[in-house]
């Protein structure tokens, strides 16, 4: 909706005559001022779909001052008059597209995806130079285990060793793991160890947090996790991230052009006109210096 479908809004519900004493550039910078208001009042209630913008980051710099993270430079400054998790609505780090090779040793994270044979699995441990080629499993396999449950398990299904946090796939019908220990002494004849979940997902989200939060920055990074923090309009993401897209409230540049166009969602018209109107008629005229 552009500025001047406001004005004319704003003028058009009014009493007549009733900002003859206004000029056109105080009830614009009304305007201005009316939006602020209604925008932050969405934000407190959560609903900031419509005040959002969007960009696809790439080719983040090495940032000097903080260690953690790389930087990038956004359009725009982010919203400073709340914190980052009520001014990010989403953060999606993309996946690269690794591609596992047959017979090849690799290094790879927990959490890491990768594509074998074309499908993209997500890695569930920690591994250095293996061959996981043939490492895989399907989710949808596992299977409830516990040491000594007395289970019969089937080739294909996969179990949890929650203790350990390792998945094993079963490569032998008709297995058992009736008494305690008897998983450890099958591993290689009855199970084996495997690396990579199938998954549907394209993306992780990415947890903002303030840059001063040196100590919980670290811990989060440490444990594999994402992190962003925003600065102005420099964007600080963990250097685990090689590109994401982004989902922001900026700040409000006043807008005076009539074609100027207002980021905001329809439910939120009505109230900007009201607030608009009611800051002229009770006397709260904007100082339009240097506006």
């Amino acid at each position: 909706m552009t500025l001047e479908d406001i004005f004319r809004n704003v003028v058009s519900n009014s009493p007549i005559d009733a900002f003859d004493n206004f000029s056109e550039l105080q009830i614009l910078v009304a305007i201005n001022e009316g939006y602020i208001s209604v925008r932050d009042e969405f934000i407190k209630n959560n609903r900031i779909e419509g005040f959002l913008s969007s960009e696809m980051v790439r080719n983040l710099q090495t940032s000097k001052y903080y260690p953690y993270f790389n930087k990038a430079t956004l359009s725009s400054v982010v919203l400073k008059a709340f914190p980052l998790y009520k001014t990010i609505a989403n953060c999606a780090v993309l996946y690269t597209k690794n591609k596992i090779v047959s017979g090849s040793t690799a290094s790879y994270s927990k959490g890491d995806v990768a594509y074998i044979n074309n499908v993209l699995y997500e890695c569930v441990t920690s591994f250095n130079t293996v061959d996981t080629f043939a490492l895989t499993f399907d989710p949808s396999k596992i299977r409830s285990f516990y040491e000594g449950n007395g289970l019969k398990y089937f080739v294909n299904d996969v179990i949890y060793d929650k203790t350990n946090d390792v998945y094993y796939k079963c490569i032998l019908d008709n297995t058992q793991t009736s008494t305690a220990g008897t998983l450890t002494s099958q591993i290689g004849t009855n199970f084996e160890q495997v690396y990579w979940k199938k998954t549907k997902k394209t993306h992780r989200t990415a947890q903002p947090i303030n840059i001063q939060k040196e100590r919980k920055i670290k811990a989060l990074i440490d444990s594999g996790e994402f992190v962003i923090s925003c600065v102005e309009n420099t964007l600080y993401a963990s250097q685990n991230i090689k590109s994401l897209y982004i989902q922001y409230i900026p700040e409000h540049e006043y807008l005076l052009k009539f074609s100027d166009e207002f980021n905001l969602p329809d439910n939120a018209v009505k109230p900007l006109v009201e607030q608009t109107i009611n800051l002229l008629v009770k006397g709260r005229i904007p100082d339009v210096k240097g506006k």
